[in-house]
């Protein structure tokens, strides 16, 4: 039988689920010039992804890139499959390959999208997302589509508001910025906001949305939506091409991972100044001219760009405090102790972490664990499931996603800040509703690495005796326990979260600091 004849017939019993030997596989693949070889193996990967093999198509695709076919399409796939076999640093590096790639042959769009799938990998597993090398790439790519600024007009400064995480309803981020706005001297400033998303895509997805849309148009700004485009590059052109026509003075994005990025790449307005709210890997970049870093986030030496640290700045998610769910609606019973911890997936990737939790678990049997955020079949319901017998994980309870995040969270007895990663915006909502926390204390040396530890609400917990170091994850079991086994102690060290926080209710006097610090960056920049 010749080479084709044979190559058809293992793709046939590979998709037929029946056995065929590596031998016969490797007999197939072994005739012909490089890139029929290249060829055959990405033939025989799909049939293996067809039968559902999914490691044995994995090896095909990394041997198709081995042998030189090296198609941008074909290494995303490859960097995706080999994320899913936990081989996530290899990964990354087919895409800093693939972005390689799509610049020698000026394919712009294809260096923006990889770069995404990068920063959502490297974002999954703890990692910095500023490449240095991926991230120069993406700015040479982009000069060359960068927008022709002009300005015909006076007046105030025209600052530009880029919307993040405008799509979800729970989102605190929204709420703050608008209040920033609100609160601008109008003689000075002029504030515009900007969304990635469609007008009509917000107002469907998100209940909350015209509430916030009604707050923008109450205070005088325009909100502008983006237009549906075919590709990340295409949508942050359309945005930026919108700013540009705005004739923005200062644009002010939240996040600086995805289009955030790209759009900062673009440069679209003479000043582009982010605004830290969250992990500063999230929020900063080297597109940035400046970033202003709120007093409770990391230290401002961690930014990719020069920084200026102010105020730290809250603003809740609702005019009035959501009611609590009652026991029953959560699942836990009258005389249970409910211990929440909440975050998006990545926080819950630290082993030690996850099995103090689970001995606090085993140690109370009227403890009920919640974590918000992960789903029972993540990495950290896997952890629970190994390392604790059925009575245990029966009483540990991986919620997932909640649109009624807000309530849920207001069912706790005691809640517990995530770690390594802090547990950023949920410590003041718990804090607020007078629910004892634990959480660690900041480590402010050194450049940001996800992988330290950082916990932003540290210094709003001083006084409740609740802070642990930094670096030692032990020290929470025995802190939990102590709640756990003293009501009054709950009691009154719950009574102290409301008062910690208050001062950062002062959005007035966060719109101060930020009007500052721009009036002096925008006077220092020399006139175009």
């Amino acid at each position: 039988m010749n080479h084709r004849g044979l190559l058809d017939v293992v793709l046939r019993r590979i998709r037929a689920r029946e056995a065929v030997a590596g031998t016969e596989v490797m007999e197939a693949l072994a005739a012909g010039p490089l890139q029929e070889r290249a060829a055959a193996n990405i033939q025989i990967a799909q049939a293996y992804l067809d039968a559902g093999r999914n490691d044995d198509a994995l090896h095909c695709v990394e041997r198709a890139w081995l042998l030189g076919f090296r198609t941008n399409a074909l290494t995303r796939f490859l960097a995706h499959n080999l994320a899913a076999a936990g081989r996530q640093r290899d990964a990354l590096d087919r895409l800093r390959e693939a972005a390689l790639l799509c610049a020698r042959s000026n394919d712009v769009a294809g260096v923006c999208e990889t770069a995404i799938h990068f920063h959502t990998l490297a974002s999954s597993i703890n990692l910095p997302i500023h490449d240095s090398i991926l991230t120069e790439l993406v700015m040479t790519t982009l000069k060359s589509s960068r927008p022709e600024l002009h300005r015909a007009r006076s007046g105030p400064l025209r600052i530009g508001y880029v919307f993040w995480g405008e799509e979800q309803e729970n989102n605190v981020l929204p709420p703050v910025l608008i209040e920033t706005a609100r609160n601008h001297d109008r003689e000075r400033f002029e504030p515009v906001f900007f969304s990635y998303h469609q007008e009509d895509t917000l107002l469907r997805v998100n209940k909350t949305f015209p509430l916030w849309l009604s707050r923008i148009r109450a205070m005088g700004a325009g909100f502008i939506g983006n237009d549906a485009r075919s590709s990340a590059y295409e949508s942050a052109l359309s945005l930026s091409r919108k700013i540009v026509a705005q004739e923005i003075d200062v644009l002010v994005p939240l996040g600086q991972m995805g289009l955030s990025f790209l759009v900062a790449g673009l440069r679209p307005a003479p000043l582009i100044v982010g605004l830290d709210l969250g992990n500063p890997h999230v929020y900063s970049s080297p597109a940035l001219d400046h970033i202003i870093s709120p007093s409770m986030h990391r230290h401002t030496m961690e930014q990719l760009c020069d920084a200026t640290q102010v105020r730290g700045v809250y603003t809740a998610h609702s005019e009035v405090p959501p009611p609590p769910l009652s026991r029953a609606a959560i699942g836990a019973g009258p005389d249970e102790i409910v211990v929440m911890t909440s975050g998006s997936a990545e926080k819950f990737l630290d082993t030690g972490f996850l099995r103090t939790l689970g001995e606090v678990a085993a140690e109370c049997p009227n403890v009920r664990l919640y974590l918000v955020g992960p789903r029972p079949e993540s990495p950290a319901g896997d952890f629970f499931r190994r390392n604790f017998p059925d009575e245990v994980g029966a009483r540990i309870v991986l919620a997932g996603y909640r649109e009624d995040f807000a309530s849920f969270i207001r069912a706790s007895d005691i809640y517990v800040d995530t770690y390594p990663v802090g547990g950023g915006y949920a410590m003041y909502e718990v804090l607020s509703a007078g629910i004892p926390a634990v959480t660690f204390s900041q480590k402010l040396a050194g450049l940001f690495n996800k992988l330290e530890h950082y916990s932003p609400a540290a210094v709003f917990c001083t006084g409740t005796g609740m802070v642990v170091p930094g670096d030692d994850v032990s020290n929470i079991k025995q802190r939990i326990l102590e709640l756990v086994a003293d009501p009054g102690m709950r009691r009154r060290l719950g009574a102290r979260g409301p008062g910690n926080v208050q001062a950062m209710l002062d959005t007035r006097a966060f719109t101060a600091e930020v009007e500052r610090v721009i009036l002096d960056l925008a006077a220092a920049r020399p006139a175009a």
